[in-house]
């Protein structure tokens, strides 16, 4: 049936506006749809496997669409994507029955909210545990890799308030933390392996950083070189004991004077500052005791020669 170039009702049942030969069940050609307080609603079928939505195909480039997918009766997803079939190409975003977002993948992998499939680029990126005070609170940030049924999240950065508030408001440790294990387990704040307070700046590497020092380390340095500042001054008063005197000292001490003891070194430590000037101190001591030796073998010559 045409009414008009205007409308036609063809035999197939296909109805053309702007059109008498339609190549949809409804194609409205040359203008515009336009509903006034209407509704435009996507019955889903009870069949698998479905996607209902509107595709735009342009003359050339590539083509697009949004709708919903789903099966049988369950909505899978909403999504927003280009290419063929975009409902299940993964080239787009996807938004599944409880809200969780996938970007550049069909399904956001099981317990998270966002989930991007590429890179990302931000001026700024907030990451925020809206916790009061009182409670521990961990926000954080963890890296790993996903197959299809685990997300083995192995390195994290996390920042830490303490429950008891001895920060204060908004003060917070950031902890990094790499899982050495084998389980699949994903890495947590108990992985720690490098913390920096925040209240003090102190930092620790393999442990718990120190109230004394800006940085404590759980093991071995290795460096090409290390420079210390304000290593202190020198002693003008300084008097070299003699070498009775010394030799007194060691027999009762078992160390030279002015050294700290063993014992005292493996209790307390010995900064390397106070190390080095200890040792600049004793060479310069030998070399003062070696040029009291040579006086006395010159003025022994001297006698010898005499004689």
């Amino acid at each position: 049936i045409t009414y008009s170039s205007f409308l036609s009702v063809k035999d197939n049942g296909r109805v053309g506006i702007g059109t008498i030969t339609p190549g949809s069940m409804l194609e409205v050609a040359n203008g515009n749809i336009q509903l006034n307080g209407g509704t435009l609603k996507v019955i889903t079928p009870n069949i698998p496997a479905w996607a209902r939505g509107l595709e735009f195909t342009p003359s050339t480039g590539v083509s697009g669409g949004i709708g919903m997918y789903g099966t049988n009766s369950t909505v899978q997803n909403l999504y927003l994507a280009t290419g063929s079939t975009p409902w299940t190409n993964g080239q787009g975003i996807y938004v599944n029955g409880i809200g969780n977002v996938s970007i550049g993948r069909t399904v956001a992998t099981s317990g998270l909210k966002l989930d991007v499939n590429g890179k990302l680029m931000s001026t700024e990126l907030s990451v925020n545990n809206p916790l009061p005070d009182g409670q521990d609170a961990v926000a954080a940030i963890k890296f790993g890799t996903i197959n299809t049924s685990t997300n083995y999240q192995k390195a994290g950065i996390f920042a830490h308030r303490l429950g008891n508030s001895s920060y204060g408001w908004g003060k917070m440790d950031l902890v990094f933390a790499v899982r050495t294990t084998g389980d699949e387990s994903p890495v947590s704040i108990s992985d720690a392996k490098m913390i920096i307070n925040g209240l003090t700046g102190n930092v620790g590497i393999a442990r718990t950083p120190s109230t004394l020092y800006k940085l404590d380390v759980e093991g071995k340095i290795r460096a090409n070189e290390v420079v210390i500042e304000n290593p202190g001054t020198a002693d003008d008063d300084y008097k070299l004991n003699s070498l009775d005197s010394v030799k007194t000292f060691i027999e009762k001490n078992n160390h030279l004077p002015g050294v700290p003891s063993a014992a005292a070194m493996q209790q307390n430590g010995i900064g390397v500052s106070e190390m080095n000037q200890l040792l600049l101190q004793k060479v310069e001591e030998l070399t003062l005791y070696l040029l009291e030796q040579k006086k006395e073998i010159e003025m022994l010559k001297q006698k010898v020669n005499n004689n």
